[in-house]
C-alpha cells in the first residue's frame, strides 16, 4: 500500500466507506478487515484496477449447524449487499466518481470459515476504472 499516493489512499478510504455505509456491514464496523491490491501507475498516478479484500469476522450463524444451507444464505446475503452498495458507482483512473455504467467487475468469495456458531467470510471486490 505504500506505493499509492496519499490522495489515492484517501479516495480508496472513501470507496471503502461507501461500501460499508451502504451495506449491511455498517452495523459491524469493528468486525471487518480490509486488504488492498491493484494496478497503479506510479509515474502518472493512475489506477487501472482496484481490488479490495473485505473480511467479515465472526458473525453469528447459530442455525448453520442444523441447516447447512444457511451458510450459503449468509454468503449470498453479504455478497448481494456489498454488490448493491457499490455497483452503481463509476470511477475514473483518479478514483473520482464519474457518470457511467458502473466500475464493479464483480465480487468473489475468497474464504469461508464456519466454526462454533460463527462464520467468517472474505470477499474480493474488483473495480475497473474508466478513462
Amino acid at each position: 500500500m505504500g506505493r499509492y499516493s496519499k490522495e489515492i489512499l484517501d479516495k480508496i478510504d472513501l470507496i471503502k466507506e461507501i461500501i460499508v455505509s451502504r451495506s449491511i456491514i455498517r452495523n459491524i464496523r469493528d468486525d471487518i478487515k480490509w486488504e488492498l491490491e491493484g494496478d497503479y501507475e506510479v509515474t502518472t498516478g493512475k489506477v487501472y484496477e482496484l481490488v479490495l479484500y473485505l473480511k467479515v469476522i465472526d458473525q453469528d450463524c447459530s442455525e448453520c449447524d442444523f441447516e447447512p444451507e444457511n451458510i450459503l444464505n449468509e454468503i449470498h446475503r453479504y455478497q448481494r449487499s456489498i454488490h448493491n452498495a457499490i455497483s452503481k458507482f463509476t470511477f475514473n483512473r483518479n478514483l473520482d466518481i464519474v457518470k457511467g455504467s458502473g466500475s464493479l467487475r464483480g465480487i468473489t468469495v475468497s474464504e469461508v470459515n464456519y466454526a462454533r456458531d460463527t462464520i467468517s467470510l472474505e470477499y474480493g471486490i474488483f473495480i475497473d476504472t474508466e478513462g
